[in-house]
């Protein structure tokens, strides 16, 4: 979900997400580098409420010379995979949103869309292209973005974990194969397959990274056999 941005800013894109206790920040910058160089990754402390927050780190940072975006949260929004439409690319946001009346638990009138097409693989002639179409309450995009406006902090994109850890998986990956990536934080855990920089399918899976570092080793085990059981 890309928003128009038209001043200068600084290079690479700046991350900024805002945590119940705190506000992560990284910045990273990929053109001209063999690898993506991290200039930036820390949590800094709330003080005061979200917009406060913000306004002291963007004067802190000068966060207003950066690229910024951010991630919704899981359950603000949700991922349906949807027949691709048979349109031109800058017609797909609207063909998929009529796709999705059915499929999403409010509203699509009310919904805010966006969609990337998954490759079709060498053998898969004769079989419907498939898109991934992502949907959230368009209210709730306000609610994201308004925080960061009231501190003066403007943002170009707004992005889902999916898609992020998809942009993380290509710099792994060998050319013509597949990659199947895990992470996990203190929400739960997110498994992407992932291909020439294209997101073919993701899983969430609800053991948290806090899971892991309280249970001692026979809990481990267990969520071990658990996983390779699912």
């Amino acid at each position: 979900m890309r928003f128009l941005g038209s001043a200068k800013r600084k290079p690479g894109w700046l991350c900024i997400n805002l945590m119940r206790d705190r506000v992560e920040i990284s910045h990273v910058l990929v053109q001209g580098k063999a690898r993506p160089e991290v200039l930036l990754c820390d949590s800094y402390r709330k003080e005061g409420d979200d917009v406060a927050t913000l306004k002291r780190l963007r004067r802190d940072l000068n966060l207003g010379s950066y690229r910024c975006t951010t991630l919704l949260k899981s359950g603000d929004y949700q991922v349906v995979q949807v027949d691709a439409p048979n349109v031109p690319a800058a017609e797909m946001k609207i063909a998929v949103r009529w796709k999705l009346k059915d499929l999403i638990d409010f509203p699509v009138e009310t919904a805010t869309v966006d969609a990337v097409t998954i490759p079709q693989s060498e053998g898969a002639s004769g079989r419907s292209p498939q898109a991934l179409a992502v949907a959230a309450r368009s209210d709730l995009i306000a609610a994201t973005v308004k925080p960061f406006n009231d501190a003066g902090i403007p943002l170009e994109v707004i992005d889902i974990p999916e898609l992020a850890q998809r942009n993380v998986a290509r710099f792994f990956e060998e050319e013509g194969r597949g990659l199947a990536l895990l992470a996990f934080n203190g929400s739960g855990g997110l498994l992407t397959f992932t291909c020439n920089g294209e997101l073919y399918q993701y899983r969430r899976i609800e053991q948290s990274l806090a899971s892991f570092a309280d249970a001692d080793e026979e809990q481990r085990h267990h969520q071990q056999r658990r996983r390779d059981r699912s």
